[in-house]
């Protein structure tokens, strides 16, 4: 599956959008103005460049995972994405020098895990990431707050306008 073109006419999805382990997967498009009951799983795509073709997403319901994803070089296609209401990770994204694409994201209801911690002694960050332009917006995350293995990331500034964080923040 290089695109999924043929979904085109797709409106809704009642619960989950689950795209896994598609070797030749390089965006969405065709998908058009989806809306999802639930969950954007997004997993082992290699060849996945861009998330165009998702643009009519304005909230996720419940998690959001951008997982292993090594050629995905930004997050255009999310622009619409206000909140997300579970879970928000990012995490073996290698390609992405920032976030941009997140910029209208308001509040994640969640963890929100920008790199995910697997052990004490390892960790799944985005090794390229070098600032985190794109959550301007962002105001309210409702658990944990996690920055973890990002060895380009400067600083922290895009976050000036987070408010609250209901859990804990690990930076």
């Amino acid at each position: 599956l290089v695109r999924p073109d043929s979904l085109g006419a797709l409106q809704s999805i009642g619960r989950d959008l689950w795209v896994e382990s598609n070797a030749s997967l390089v965006d969405f498009s065709g998908i058009g103005g989806v809306s999802l009951g639930n969950t954007l799983w997004v997993y082992q795509n290699p060849s996945l460049t861009s998330l165009d073709g998702l643009e009519g997403l304005t909230e996720v319901p419940h998690h959001l995972v951008l997982y292993e994803l090594p050629a995905l070089a930004d997050l255009g296609g999310l622009e619409g994405v206000t909140s997300v209401g579970g879970d928000f990770r990012i995490c073996a994204c290698d390609a992405l020098g920032d976030l941009t694409g997140l910029d209208a994201l308001e509040s994640v209801g969640e963890s929100f895990e920008i790199g995910y911690q697997v052990s004490w002694s390892y960790g799944n960050g985005n090794a390229t990431l070098t600032s985190l332009d794109g959550l301007a917006a962002l105001r309210r995350v409702g658990d944990a707050l996690v920055i973890y293995d990002h060895p380009l990331l400067a600083n922290i500034d895009a976050l000036n306008g987070l408010e609250v964080v209901g859990g804990s923040l690990y930076v």
